[in-house]
């Protein structure tokens, strides 16, 4: 210890440096691969449901790193669930206007 300090006190722009470095070795352009999953359109459940499929394939043939893998894998599920609750109310709403429509009039 220089002085009393630890090695980061001591040498402050060593410890900006170093973070720097962390930071751009683990962007996401660092990860092989990563430009097919930011080109794939999802706009259905199959949709949603193949880029999973295909993540998991790619991790574990190590084709793509596994943060990348985690990150596609959080993303996904979210958009999966609200693909699923879109079409959800879309049936709900077909549902509701059939029946609305077999209603008999009322008598008053």
């Amino acid at each position: 210890m220089e002085g009393g300090l630890c090695y980061f006190h001591a040498n402050p722009d060593k410890a900006s440096e170093l973070g720097k470095r962390g930071g751009r070795s683990r962007g996401p352009t660092s990860s092989p691969g990563a430009a097919d999953y930011v080109a794939r359109p999802l706009k259905s459940v199959d949709d949603v449901t193949r880029l999973l499929a295909d993540t998991i394939n790619d991790l574990r043939s190590r084709t793509i790193d596994s943060r990348l893998a985690n990150t596609v894998g959080f993303l996904a599920t979210g958009m999966l669930k609200a693909l699923q609750q879109g079409d959800m109310e879309g049936r709900l709403r077909a549902m509701e206007a059939v029946l609305s429509s077999n209603k008999p009039p009322r008598k008053r």
